[in-house]
């Protein structure tokens, strides 16, 4: 079915209000059966975009597409007194989270805490768990054990279910929206986003915690809070006019709209603070809760979803070996035989340069010498000075069964042998297997490949550990001199496939760590050297010198 998460919405909204016909709730009920049946399909379907995209995104396509009934349950729940049979209800609606907060995880853990406007919808879709897990305890009675009273849970209820889930979500629609914007102007200013988003993420969680302790905290989080959705108001008011008509009301009604709920949330405040209770809390709750829910929330999802602005990549779709060891211990020269292709015969970790061609990289810019060690590396002696960090060294030992080695020097041993890509599931596959030469121990079996996206030809290279594959992607950059760096750092634009990622199962996670490789011309004519460092964020954790000398003839 195309767009069923606004199939699944339409639906739910002629429930809602066949419902709010005939219950008689309460505003925070009216609210969570507009978030249960229209706003969670509106907002998935937004997030993901299309049935195509990476395995999280899949998972999270699939969870909207049958959101209705589970919709319906929180409903139910919300529409019978607590107890045994409403509970039962809530934990469908409950479990349903579980299932969104699982999917923006590892949509999370995939891509890597970047670009900011993906992470904000992620943590969004994880908080609306939170906000399943206080309806089942509320409804299934479990409130008599709880600190809290019963109208702090029923808040807390709303508060994940809207200021946990709905805004994160429409701030990274926005978010994608510049991003956008940035990419046609070549303009990558990301602070006041940066800023915004980061408010966004933590105010939900600080002022559930801050009302949780009390005064003095309560008032100062909930103030704070209050500045930066203001901020967010401000913003949208002065872009809308440079959308469609529609679009522009909407978010100008809707920006006036949340202005107004946090008006209502400082004479709130004042009501603690001078002890003046002209206005009640359950009034001020019951306003803004309606406010918030039946009108910026719907505008607000609306419009974006109208500006429908694209991600700025689509991240972790590029093609993943398939070879897994499955044992403990991997010896490369065993576990190459069954994917071996022994038909073809190969020499280095390249069989040519010009799929490598693009925008970005020219391939004519590479010294000739080091164009003939990537084409023919079995021609090289090769001696390797690893140096792993103080305090990280232990590391290394833990990792011997992954073919990492220790700290010192010693020989290398290379032989590359032809992988069959129908087995490996990549293109032009070749497996580098390396020994230390002095004692024919086997180190590590490293599996080099290539893929295209977006314009870009990326080094794909597979690293076999146990049950899994170790996935390092990296861009080519030359330099001045002809040689060649191997990047894994996103660009500035983070619009890329670079990273170091792991793959258990169908699952990919990203690394939160760098990794670098320069080959250059060393001052001896006819040799090389290679430098790699692996870092966490600025922590250099591994070094690796590379004398690369091409054997000669006699």
């Amino acid at each position: 079915m195309k767009n069923p998460g606004s199939w699944n919405a339409l639906a739910g909204a002629v429930l809602f209000l066949i419902w709010g016909i005939f219950f008689q709730g309460s505003g925070v009920d009216f609210a969570l059966g507009f978030a249960f049946l229209v706003l969670v399909p509106l907002l998935l379907e937004e997030t993901v975009q299309s049935a195509d995209g990476n395995r999280a995104e899949k998972w999270l396509w699939s969870v909207m597409s049958c959101s209705l009934p589970f919709g319906a349950a929180g409903m139910i729940a919300v529409s019978l007194p607590s107890g045994y049979e409403a509970g039962w209800w809530a934990a469908i609606w409950f479990f349903y989270t579980l299932l969104v907060a699982f999917g923006g995880l590892m949509r999370l853990l995939g891509r890597g805490f970047g670009p900011i406007e993906e992470t904000v919808i992620d943590v969004g879709l994880i908080y609306i768990a939170v906000g399943g897990g206080w309806l089942l305890c509320s409804r299934a009675g479990w409130t008599e054990v709880s600190p809290y009273s019963e109208t702090i849970i029923q808040l807390s209820i709303a508060h994940y279910h809207y200021a946990a889930f709905v805004l994160p979500l429409v701030v990274g629609f926005f978010g994608r929206y510049r991003a956008e914007g940035n990419r046609i102007r070549k303009n990558f200013m990301v602070t006041p986003y940066l800023w915004l988003a980061t408010g966004v993420i933590t105010g939900p969680l600080i002022v559930a915690v801050a009302f949780s302790i009390g005064d003095p905290f309560a008032p100062i989080a909930a103030g704070i809070y209050v500045l930066i959705l203001s901020w967010l108001c401000l913003w949208w008011f002065w872009l809308s006019v440079y959308f469609k008509l529609w679009i522009g009301m909407a978010l100008r009604s809707a920006s006036l709209i949340l202005l107004g709920a946090m008006v209502l949330s400082l004479l709130n405040n004042l009501n603690f603070w001078l002890e003046a209770y002209w206005l009640g809390v359950n009034r001020v709750f019951h306003y803004r809760g309606l406010w918030f829910a039946l009108f910026f929330s719907i505008l607000s999802a609306l419009a974006w979803r109208g500006v429908h602005a694209p991600k700025r990549h689509a991240y972790t779709v590029f093609p993943i070996s398939h070879i897994r060891p499955g044992r403990r211990i991997i010896n490369p020269k065993i576990d190459c035989k069954p994917w071996a292709a022994s038909h073809e015969y190969v020499t280095g970790l390249v069989h040519d340069w010009s799929p490598f061609n693009t925008r970005y990289f020219h391939s004519e810019d590479i010294a000739p010498l080091v164009k003939r060690w990537f084409l023919h590396t079995g021609d090289f002696h090769v001696q390797a000075s690893i140096q792993w960090a103080k305090g990280f060294r232990s590391i290394a030992g833990r990792l011997s069964q992954w073919g990492v080695p220790p700290s010192g020097s010693m020989v290398l041993q290379g032989e590359a042998i032809s992988i069959s890509d129908y087995k490996d599931g990549r293109k032009s596959v070749r497996a580098w297997v390396t020994l230390n030469k002095q004692t024919k121990e086997p180190l590590n079996t490293a599996l080099y490949s290539f893929h295209k996206h977006a314009d870009e030809t990326y080094f794909n290279i597979g690293f076999p550990v146990p049950h899994g594959i170790l996935t390092v992607i990296g861009r080519l950059e030359t330099d001045k001199e002809g040689g060649v760096h191997l990047e894994t750092m996103l660009r500035e634009d983070a619009r890329g496939d670079e990273g170091i990622y792991f793959t258990l199962g169908e699952w990919t996670m990203r690394f939160p760590l760098r990794a670098m490789f320069h080959v250059k011309k060393a001052r001896t004519e006819g040799d090389l050297v290679g430098d790699f460092y692996l870092r966490f964020g600025y922590v250099n954790l591994l070094a690796i010198q590379y004398q690369m000398k091409e054997r000669r003839a006699g």
